[in-house]
């Protein structure tokens, strides 16, 4: 297989989006403006753009020192402090900053307050109440029950009753009011770029694929930092632009693609040369990742604010039923004509990792769809080996082209 792999332009910008997105927390209080740090899956984030707060998101920064190998350190404080290597990756990796770790780009610019979501994991909880504890800045919090079922009228209602008592919380916090207007034009900018950047996604059901998962994982980042805000709405153009021409002129990631893969879990981080591996040795194509396509999945409504987001709060993968995450794959894989699933489960994060197991079982028994999980983490480099995980990758490859012989 000739070695020859094709990154986008508009990600390989992304680096220049990061230090934007950082710098501009510094100059929010330099405006005597607030900045708050919130979890990144999904908090309401489109009402803190049109209050002029800055959001910061601590998982985001923990990728950020994981994709530069500088969590080390970072760890060593925060285990060295009594916070076990059972725990999330992430929340070692920040609260290894807090106690004085030497971090990325100066470290991340404190809060005034921090926000919280109940829609993924216990985790969130315990990891914002301890940085609550170090700061010593206010903690609020917005519960979002478990869906078991199906998100019904009264889920969205008691979501939106919190929104109303997180907006007066805010009100009273900054001594300003949220101006309605401001709320729907944050929303609509909200819908535009997650309407832009799932057209993107998209256009990867052309063959040969036009973005890969490295890309793709690099692209996602405005979305998650800047949703409700036009820089992002501004990069998606730029980014499904960039990918609808690539389908006109038949670009694809690789030179010859032989395999189109689909990939669930968290990607890890301080390796992301993995993917390469796979489309340099095997021509094998990631054209679709669950966690890139979360975020963005609902497009609000902005002439119903409030309960667009008390929806957008609710659906969250995570926070649904396991049935629903498994026929999303199998859509999924037929949509996308994908050949096989790798499941990339994380040492740290159950709450995206404890469904692996048994939606293998059954994708592969109920619709014969080739499953591999791999175990790892997602930030920690300690909890990963590169010759254990090829050996594994090889391995299933070679079944795909079994399959494919056949």
């Amino acid at each position: 297989m000739k070695k020859v792999r094709r990154s986008l332009r508009a990600a390989r910008r992304i680096t220049n989006f990061v230090i934007a997105h950082y710098l501009s927390a510094i100059e929010a209080h330099r405006r005597n403006k607030w900045v708050a740090w919130c979890t990144a899956v999904p908090p309401p984030i489109e009402i803190l753009y049109a209050m002029d707060i800055q959001p910061l998101f601590p998982e985001n920064y923990a990728c950020v020192c994981a994709v530069r190998k500088e969590t080390m350190e970072l760890f060593r404080k925060s285990e060295a402090d009594g916070y076990l290597q059972d725990l999330c990756s992430y929340a070692r990796c920040v609260i290894g900053f807090l106690l004085g770790g030497k971090a990325p780009l100066g470290g991340m610019e404190k809060p005034d307050f921090l926000l919280s979501t109940k829609n993924v994991c216990s985790i969130y909880l315990k990891w914002w109440q301890v940085m609550s504890h170090y700061l010593k800045k206010p903690l609020l919090i917005l519960d979002c029950p478990r869906i078991t079922d199906k998100i019904e009228k009264y889920h969205i209602e008691y979501v939106k009753d919190q929104l109303v008592s997180l907006i007066e919380e805010l009100e009273k916090i900054t001594g300003e009011s949220l101006d309605i207007n401001r709320l729907r034009s944050s929303v609509e900018l909200s819908r535009k770029a997650a309407e832009l950047w799932h057209k993107s996604l998209d256009l990867r059901k052309n063959k040969p694929c036009p973005m890969g998962v490295t890309d793709a994982s690099a692209a996602m980042f405005p979305y998650v930092v800047s949703a409700g805000a036009r820089d992002a709405v501004e990069y998606y153009k730029m980014l499904y632009e960039e990918v609808k021409n690539r389908v006109k002129e038949g670009i694809g990631v690789v030179d010859e693609e032989k395999y189109r893969l689909v990939l669930s879990g968290i990607p890890y981080w301080h390796n992301l040369r993995l993917f390469n591996y796979l489309e340099e040795k095997y021509g094998a194509v990631f054209v679709y990742e669950l966690y890139t396509a979360t975020w963005g999945i609902y497009k609000p409504d902005p002439s119903k604010p409030l309960e667009s987001l008390a929806y957008k709060s609710l659906f969250n993968p995570i926070n649904l039923p396991g049935e629903w995450t498994v026929e999303w794959i199998v859509k999924v894989m037929k949509e996308y004509d994908a050949d096989g699933v790798i499941m990339l489960s994380s040492r740290s994060c159950k709450a995206t990792s404890l469904l692996h197991p048994a939606a293998q079982k059954v994708l592969s028994k109920e619709y014969d769809i080739p499953c591999l999980i791999i175990e790892a983490d997602h930030t920690d480099e300690r909890a990963y080996s590169d010759a254990q995980v090829k050996v594994r990758l090889d391995a299933f490859m070679e079944m795909l082209e079994a399959r494919k012989e056949k």
